[in-house]
């Protein structure tokens, strides 16, 4: 599901305690987000490539936002 509808997009925004990691290439995209301390994944989803050389700029973006709103 959307990492939105497991933490409120107000919540991802204002809570320093929460990190977002991103781990982008050729192949595809994967986006995690933690609790800080306790480094407990709450959210993670995947979608296509980024990597911009490959897939071009509008397309790595596309793939990023697709992960972030899944």
């Amino acid at each position: 599901g959307r990492l939105s509808k497991v933490i409120s997009p107000k919540r991802i925004e204002s809570d320093p305690s929460l990190v977002i990691g991103i781990d982008g290439g050729g192949s595809h995209v994967s986006v995690a987000i933690a609790e800080r301390t306790t480094q407990t994944i709450l959210a993670q989803s995947t979608a296509g490539p980024v990597n911009i050389r490959s897939v071009g700029f509008e397309t790595a973006t596309k793939n990023l936002l697709d992960a972030i709103e899944k």
